[in-house]
């Protein structure tokens, strides 16, 4: 992973700051991904990247900066594997969760990194370059988020309203922080993220659905618009294949020919980890039947609006 173009035809000098530049990029990417963020030095980074510790500031004002122009990156690969992934999903609520989904994955390799990075997002210098990068690809998000909300609503012969649409992809944004920020500061212990960021997703979708199916005379209800008899919202999560059905009754969690039903507004469980408990379940192809997390369920404080 790289932040440099190929050299073509610049001059030795062009060439020589493109190569500091890259092995500076390298060396703090795994200087963060080995000790975190806190525990790195730019006088550490300077030494791997075998330059000036003056030289490593010509790129990056700060460790914070370098941070940004690593993770920038890892966030550019996580929303292509992001919207890879929505593509082959029919249901709007899936789709949406399949393109916020790996940035969740790469959050639980390194959360300290995650948590930093995030914050510099939100809280960085106005002037940073780097800042302003990541926030493009953010937009990035959103606009892939509100194109397939609009077309959903275009397809229930909703009128789809971009704005509201595009209010809706800034809520499931947040929504996505919020849950990223939890492995790093221990919020919710005892809740699956990936479950409640489901709900609070199914949450958002809902809503915009429903607003916009008032805006049309004699409009369904957003209950009966989210909840068809039958159908199904398939959900990769890790390497776990699911498909998630809501009707009235039940919610139903399939894996295979398994399935295992509760009652209505209960925890799907762990979508990633607790639809098989042990290597040898995993193996004969056996469902865990341990109850679901104490409020699983339901979606995070004050997203839910």
């Amino acid at each position: 992973m790289t932040v440099m173009q190929p050299p073509g035809r610049g001059g030795r000098r062009e060439r020589g700051m493109r190569d500091k530049q890259e092995r500076i990029f390298r060396a703090a990417a795994d200087s963060f991904a080995e000790r975190g963020f806190e525990r790195v030095t730019t006088q550490e980074i300077a030494e791997r990247a075998d330059v000036a510790t003056g030289t490593v500031f010509r790129y990056a004002a700060s460790k914070a900066e370098l941070l940004l122009m690593v993770y920038n990156e890892e966030l550019r690969a996580a929303l292509e594997l992001g919207e890879q992934r929505a593509r082959s999903r029919q249901g709007v609520v899936s789709a949406v969760v399949s393109m916020v989904l790996p940035m969740v994955e790469q959050a639980e390799r390194h959360a300290e990194n995650a948590a930093v990075y995030q914050r510099e997002l939100l809280f960085g210098a106005p002037d940073d370059k780097y800042r302003a990068a990541g926030l493009a690809l953010v937009a990035r998000l959103e606009q892939l988020i509100t194109e397939r909300l609009v077309a959903e609503a275009a397809r229930r012969g909703l009128p789809a309203d971009r704005d509201h649409a595009l209010l809706a992809a800034g809520s499931v944004f947040a929504a996505t922080h919020l849950v990223l920020a939890r492995a790093y500061t221990g919020a919710h212990q005892g809740r699956d993220p990936v479950a409640d960021l489901s709900a609070q997703v199914r949450q958002i979708v809902s809503g915009y659905l429903a607003v916009a199916g008032a805006r049309r005379p004699g409009g369904s209800s957003p209950e009966s618009q989210m909840s068809p008899r039958g159908r199904g919202d398939r959900l990769e999560a890790g390497n776990a294949d699911l498909v998630i059905e809501a009707v009235p009754e039940v919610l139903t969690v399939k894996r295979g020919d398994l399935r295992e039903a509760r009652p209505a507004g209960a925890a799907a469980g762990d979508l990633r980890d607790r639809l098989v408990d042990s290597p040898a379940q995993r193996h004969e192809g056996l469902h865990p039947t341990a109850p679901p997390l104490p409020g699983a369920a339901h979606p995070e404080p004050g997203m839910t609006s």
